[in-house]
């Protein structure tokens, strides 16, 4: 009988993974265009302190706090501080700061509001400082209602085309949203 129980439960889990219960998320552009301007000098200080911290790591590719060792030296250890702070003031709490050398960008910063993936499927939406890419969809009152996103979806090609749009905001940061593959 125990077997029996354990073997429900894996199916249970099979079919919630599957049925893509977390990636159906509601997308709040307005409320985040209006976040960044409410915090729009910690943005500004986000964008200094974070690509001096890349600086300073000599490091192409660094998630805040995820990478933390605890190891850093002190003056690293130092802008992880003000990262910290700087992220709980706009009530966010995850970075990735970025060099793309084949884009001419010596940093670029991505500040994750929410993001789902299972299976190489997923989306992310969040700020970008410096993005690589901008993507070609544009945004629109309806692109994220139901009619819109199966018409998207049914016309096309998985995997080889990615729904990206970007909002430019101010300073060089921008609101992006990305559905891949």
């Amino acid at each position: 009988m125990h077997r029996q129980q354990i073997r429900r439960l894996v199916y249970l889990f099979i079919a919630f993974a599957l049925s893509g219960c977390g990636g159906k998320e509601k997308f709040n552009v307005e409320q985040e265009i209006e976040r960044f301007y409410t915090h729009q000098d910690a943005f500004e200080t986000l964008a200094t302190t974070g690509c001096e911290a890349r600086e300073a790591m000599d490091t192409r590719f660094f998630r805040y706090p995820m990478d933390v060792t605890g190891d850093e030296s002190e003056s690293i250890q130092h802008y992880f501080a003000d990262i910290e702070k700087l992220l709980n003031s706009i009530g966010l709490d995850f970075m990735v700061l970025h060099t793309f050398i084949d884009e001419n960008i010596a940093c670029s910063i991505y500040i994750r509001i929410s993001a789902f993936s299972f299976l190489a499927d997923g989306y992310s939406f969040g700020y970008w400082y410096q993005p690589a890419d901008h993507g070609t969809y544009e945004y629109s009152e309806g692109f994220f209602s139901q009619e819109t996103t199966e018409y998207r979806d049914a016309n096309r090609v998985r995997g080889e085309e990615e729904v990206k749009f970007s909002i430019e905001l101010e300073s060089g940061w921008y609101l992006q949203y990305y559905r891949y593959p």
